[in-house]
């Protein structure tokens, strides 16, 4: 959508952020607000320099260094090479989790409400994921590859709602 272009502090923005409103989006006190009440636009503000971190994001870059922690006591428990290939493949879909969850939160308001639901719940889902890494080639893998998969749909589709 062309909105993601425009930045916040042209005249032009309120146009360009109404011509992208649903039929279920209005406008109370100056703010559209979609059909649950939330604020429409939920990105960070164009600060044009350093954007603050919050606790949210920092407890979710939490979870994923107990999930690298997993990881390395996973290989540290076998030092073949068939199960470093195994930890190399769940690395690489731990790391592009969190690559993607952060890439998504740069771009969103992590002190709406909305944003900061949907990373309470990824974390949640991140802590099944790392709580299943230990086994995930054993009984644990339906919960690891439920866990990723949830993850990246619903952050994709959050965004796309976004």
């Amino acid at each position: 959508m062309a909105t993601g272009l425009v930045q916040r502090s042209s005249p032009n923005c309120r146009a360009v952020l109404r011509a992208g409103t649903r039929a279920a989006d209005r406008e109370e006190g100056g703010t559209l607000v979609n059909g649950l009440g939330f604020a429409r636009d939920i990105r960070r503000p164009n600060l044009g320099g350093h954007q603050k971190v919050t606790m949210v994001e920092l407890f979710f870059d939490l979870v994923f260094v107990f999930a690298i922690t997993q990881l390395s006591h996973a290989l540290l428990a076998d030092l073949s090479i068939a199960n470093g290939l195994k930890i190399g493949f769940l690395l690489r879909a731990v790391w592009w989790v969190w690559m993607y969850t952060t890439w998504v939160t740069n771009w969103l308001d992590p002190d709406q409400l909305p944003t900061r639901l949907m990373l309470f719940g990824l974390i949640l889902l991140g802590l099944v994921m790392s709580a299943a890494i230990p086994r995930a080639f054993e009984d644990r893998g339906l919960a690891f590859a439920v866990a990723v998969a949830s993850i990246q749909v619903g952050r994709s589709l959050f965004a796309c709602w976004a």
